[in-house]
């Protein structure tokens, strides 16, 4: 009688060949988070040496190391795409700024540093109906942080929204003095679309839920197609209207 064949109890040649394809990777991936870290150092050296093109470029290359190290939404993904923002929008490169800030802003809606240097941006460049848009959503995101309600009656005003605006400043007022302002319900939505407010679900802390991306880039396309025409006369037709902003007129359909 045969002798039984003896059980091979190490692992086969294709669970190797994947441990050793797996430790190649995981060796890759650890390099490119240090050459992302590397760039950034190298990215806020240009910047306080005031290079801010250099600056730029150093930590533009970072994050696209460290987010393809860490994958979309990472902790960290809103703070370096704000570091962009501010290194573009100090080399005068507008668009990479403006983009840099609203992408920051998809990933941590109530990020009030980004959001009031984006409206800032915005505002310069003649985008004043875009720049409204973001400050009415920090303040549903932020009700209660003073930046956010004094950017929104800044910005009110400038667009021609007296009433609103004069409660904006209120709020702003009543938090300095330590009091509280009540939570908007879905004030953006109804503000930018025109739409009626969702109904409520039941779950608490609305003002903290991150909007769908579609919904946010729908705002902004809207605005950015809109312009900053009539603002006066619709801030006129709408002061009475409960504070609500209507959907500005559309004056073109491509970007």
């Amino acid at each position: 009688m045969a002798a039984p064949a003896a059980a091979h109890h190490g692992p086969s040649a294709a669970q190797i060949r994947r441990q050793e394809t797996s430790g190649a990777n995981d060796l890759e991936k650890r390099t490119a988070l240090e050459r992302s870290y590397r760039a950034y150092d190298q990215g806020l050296t240009e910047w306080l040496a005031g290079n801010y093109g250099q600056a730029a470029k150093y930590l533009s290359e970072s994050y696209e190391l460290y987010s393809d190290f860490h994958g979309a939404h990472d902790v960290l993904d809103s703070i370096y795409l704000y570091d962009l923002g501010q290194a573009a929008e100090a080399a005068g490169d507008v668009s990479l700024a403006k983009n840099s800030y609203q992408r920051s802003l998809r990933r941590r809606p109530d990020f009030s540093d980004c959001c009031i240097r984006l409206t800032a941006l915005l505002t310069k460049n003649g985008e004043t109906a875009l720049a409204l848009v973001y400050a009415r959503r920090l303040a549903d995101k932020n009700p209660q942080d003073p930046r956010a309600q004094f950017l929104l009656a800044t910005m009110l005003d400038k667009a021609g929204f007296i009433e609103e605006g004069k409660a904006a400043r209120e709020n702003f007022n009543l938090l300095l003095r330590g009091g509280t302002v009540a939570a908007p319900k879905n004030q953006v939505e109804q503000a930018v679309t025109g739409t009626p407010p969702a109904k409520d679900s039941g779950e608490s802390g609305g003002a903290n839920k991150t909007e769908p991306v579609e919904k946010v880039e729908k705002d902004e396309f809207d605005a950015e197609n809109s312009g900053a025409k009539n603002s006066n006369s619709q801030g006129k037709e709408n002061s009475t209207a409960g504070g609500a902003l209507k959907k500005p007129d559309s004056e073109s359909d491509s970007k």
